[in-house]
């Protein structure tokens, strides 16, 4: 069973952001235990997700940035999702070096048998927040995302 002893913390801001580690903590968890017995990994259904429902084939760094995944995990999953059959690699013209991905048949029924279980799950999830909450809750992550991305560059090169 999920359960989080809450702690308090001195700073408010300290324990805001360990609210939401630990709440992203939670969710893979769930995630796991949801895919545990289906034939995807959370990691490939969201890669399918993203790929069914891209309007048009996208190469394998704009999986990754729309992911917020490094480009070299996603070179392996792609490998062994293009081996399993749902996804399909192209060439992009006059570009050797991309590769536009898209999803296949199967990548495609796969999602379409995985994802209204999985849509029950993010609604039972949430159903204790109304509309308005949720909206405040989506605001507040973009912001905190946004930060965060805007921080990120400093970070890897060792500065505060």
């Amino acid at each position: 069973m999920l359960q989080h002893k809450i702690l308090k913390f001195e700073m408010a801001e300290h324990e805001a952001v360990m609210n939401v580690w630990w709440t992203g903590v939670l969710l893979k968890k769930m995630s796991g235990w949801f895919f545990r017995d289906r034939p995807v990994s959370p990691a490939q259904f969201n890669i399918l997700m993203l790929l069914t429902y891209a309007e048009k084939p996208l190469t394998q760094r704009e999986v990754s940035d729309r992911l917020l995944v490094d480009q070299s995990n996603v070179t392996g999953l792609v490998e062994r999702m293009a081996k399993a059959g749902l996804i399909r690699r192209g060439d992009v013209p006059g570009d050797r070096r991309c590769v536009l991905l898209e999803t296949t048949e199967l990548g495609r029924r796969l999602v379409t048998e995985i994802e209204p279980e999985y849509l029950d799950l993010i609604r039972s999830l949430v159903r204790k927040f109304s509309p308005g909450e949720l909206r405040l809750l989506n605001d507040f992550m973009v912001r905190l995302q946004a930060e965060a991305v805007q921080m990120e560059p400093a970070l890897e090169d060792g500065r505060k």
